[in-house]
């Protein structure tokens, strides 16, 4: 019997992984890890193509005991971000507004008031709320970023 293969994306890109050929890992959607599922979805490594982040959690289960491949949740994939050659979280920052001007809170006020979807929301979104989460939002500014991860 032939090998199984898996289907994976790589840089976005669907295509087949094949067990005696891979020697690399294989990354599986899970709940915690939406935030490198999404820059390890832009980078060439193997990405199993799951929307469903619980259905991803039993995915690499049931990988990880019956078959060859090495798989790892996305949420446990290492990464390091810099701005700068800093790394990002001791790059300066400012705060969104002062970066953005006064505009974005006005726009974004705007949008809130007029949300065509408003209605259907169990509760209404007010647009003080969302003005003091964007007056907490903080903005890195940077000349050059690089992002590793793996």
């Amino acid at each position: 019997m032939p090998p199984r293969q898996l289907l994976i994306t790589r840089a976005g890109v669907l295509e087949p992984l094949n067990p005696t050929e891979a020697d690399e890992t294989v990354f599986v959607p899970d709940p915690d890890g939406v935030q490198n599922g999404a820059l390890l979805g832009r980078v060439p490594v193997p990405v199993i193509p799951i929307r469903d982040k619980a259905l991803g959690g039993r995915v690499h289960t049931f990988l990880d005991r019956r078959t060859t491949f090495d798989v790892q949740r996305c949420s446990d994939a290492e990464h390091d971000i810099q701005a700068d050659r800093l790394p990002v979280s001791d790059a300066p920052r400012l705060p969104l507004t002062e970066y953005a001007g006064p505009w974005l809170c006005t726009l974004v006020a705007a949008l809130v008031e007029f949300d065509e979807e408003r209605a259907s929301r169990p509760a209404p979104v007010a647009v003080v709320d969302v003005d003091n989460l964007l007056r907490r939002c903080d903005v890195t500014v940077a000349d050059a970023a690089v992002v590793w991860i793996a």
